[in-house]
């Protein structure tokens, strides 16, 4: 037995080559969907950073000298309890107006005993909520990149697997057809 003819002879043989065939299928299938949930991957958009960096310099000023992206990823990173209380996942009203924001101030806040009517204690207390925006950390080039890279690596296995095969049974990683 020398050749691949010889080998198409034996049944094992062409149920092995059913099974190969099989197996790639199922491997491209799984490796392209693994790669897929690996790509697929959220992170938190930069606008949303902007607006918590913006809420949170106006309420404090140790974070003025900033710009206000670094100050909303500096603050999910350190203080997610400021985080919390600027952002939300579910919002009725997903606008963002700056000067809001702005009309929150310590000072402006009434003394005890004051009477204020609800819409100066909404003002007054009630923070607002940034929104958290999603976006995809992989760009779709970089997404079709890792897909076309794993189905060329798994190509390459398979590829290479009958070779072995062929240099374990007939001697050689060429043989005769």
């Amino acid at each position: 037995m020398k050749t691949i003819s010889e080998l198409n002879s034996k049944i094992w043989y062409r149920f092995l080559k059913v099974l190969f065939f099989g197996s790639f299928i199922i491997v491209i299938f799984s490796t392209n969907l693994i790669t897929y949930g690996i790509t697929d991957e959220k992170k938190i958009s930069d606008n949303t950073f902007q607006q918590v960096g913006m809420l949170t310099k106006s309420r404090y000023s140790e974070y003025n000298d900033l710009e206000d992206i670094e100050v909303g990823k500096k603050i999910y990173d350190k203080r997610y309890d400021i985080w919390a209380m600027f952002t939300t996942y579910f919002s009725t009203d997903a606008t963002f107006n700056p000067e809001d924001y702005g009309a929150v101030k310590i000072d402006s806040q009434p003394k005890v005993g004051d009477t204020i009517t609800r819409e100066e204690f909404d003002r007054l207390y009630k923070l607002p909520k940034v929104l958290i925006e999603y976006t995809n950390k992989y760009s779709l080039i970089g997404r079709i990149f890792y897909h076309v890279l794993s189905s060329i690596i798994v190509i390459f296995l398979f590829w290479f697997i009958p070779k072995l095969f062929y240099y374990v049974i007939l001697g050689t990683f060429r043989p005769q057809k």
